[in-house]
């Protein structure tokens, strides 16, 4: 006679089980609180802008801080494995349905571990970068407003242009704070290096130096970077001040305004940036992007890059991975904004 017994997981799988759990639970958590966050500091900065009841203890600064800290952490958390298949597409040279297939057949627990590798290092260099990105756009153009509130439009820098250079600052700024970080999320994403990325960054940090890893990982990112950030933000500030679109939206409350100005200005972005995001996602997980050299030779590197993808597969090789980034970027710029 054969006596079954039923078979216990070991603790070796109980626990890969439980920290699965926990990462998806954390991840819920942290998504969620973030956005709740944020509609409460936005909250509060329209009841400034509408007189409200009480005074605040926070400066303008200050609420832009925490608005882009919060705003990125959410919409990176809640949105990250879309840009891990953007990643494995561009990375691979292969179609949404193929990337998605070979993570899905990893097996449930592998293929979280998969979507979301590199997504705490992200996190870190996101609470900083969402500070900094919003902030210092948000000072540029506040100065720009109070000189054309003394000077007539035709004197100076016009509104726009300061709303330009103050894209451009943040995106600079920005740059020079996420590039690391980014660079090695991607590589992470990629599977292109093996154990946890923080501990990956601080030994390249330690063995190579940080001149070594800003040369290598600046310029790919600052060139996808300002195509991005200068779409996006010119983008939301021209169309949150056509008369035609205020009118249109004018009975919406202002966080729904900002939702769809923000889903619209992220469209323009992944329209405009794609093709650099690809090239910067080639560079960084290319054996040529981990050359210890300068920034111009990271330069060369990105422009090489740029000419083989090219001729590979024309203009269209410069779209690859464009689905999972704009079904990533819209929803993000409805949380950001």
């Amino acid at each position: 006679m054969v006596i079954l017994t039923p078979k216990y997981p070991t603790i070796h799988e109980f626990n890969g089980k439980r920290r699965n759990a926990l990462r998806i639970g954390g991840v819920a958590c942290v998504a969620l609180a973030g956005t709740a966050g944020l509609l409460s500091v936005r909250q509060q900065r329209s009841s400034k802008k509408v007189g409200g009841s009480g005074r605040m203890a926070l400066n303008e600064t200050a609420i832009d801080c925490i608005s882009g800290a919060l705003g990125e952490v959410a919409a990176l958390y809640s949105l990250f494995p879309l840009d891990t298949l953007k990643v494995q597409c561009q990375a691979k040279s292969v179609s949404l349905s193929t990337a998605l297939k070979h993570i899905v057949s990893q097996g449930p627990r592998t293929a979280v571990r998969l979507l979301y590798a590199g997504a705490g290092t992200a996190a870190f260099g996101g609470t900083i970068v969402g500070a900094l990105h919003l902030s210092v756009y948000y000072h540029w153009k506040r100065i720009g407003d109070k000189i054309q509130a003394h000077e007539s439009s035709s004197d100076g820098m016009s509104k726009g242009g300061f709303a330009l250079f103050g894209a451009l600052m943040s995106s600079i700024c920005v740059g020079a704070v996420e590039a690391p970080f980014d660079q090695v999320k991607m590589r992470a994403q990629a599977n292109a290096i093996r154990g946890p990325p923080m501990k990956h960054l601080i030994e390249t940090l330690t063995s190579s130096g940080a001149r070594a890893v800003m040369s290598t990982s600046f310029v790919p990112f600052i060139m996808k970077a300002i195509p991005h950030d200068v779409g996006e933000l010119i983008t939301f500030s021209a169309l949150s001040e056509t008369d035609s679109i205020a009118e249109a939206l004018g009975p919406f409350p202002e966080s729904a305004r900002d939702a769809v100005l923000g889903a619209a200005a992220a469209v323009t972005a992944a329209v405009l940036s794609t093709p650099f995001d690809v090239v910067c996602t080639k560079t960084n997980v290319s054996g040529a992007a981990r050359a210890h050299g300068t920034m111009i030779d990271s330069l060369k590197s990105f422009g090489k890059t740029a000419r083989t993808e090219f001729q590979k597969g024309g203009v269209r090789a410069f779209y690859s991975g464009f689905l999972p980034r704009l079904l990533q970027m819209v929803p993000a710029g409805v949380i950001y904004w």
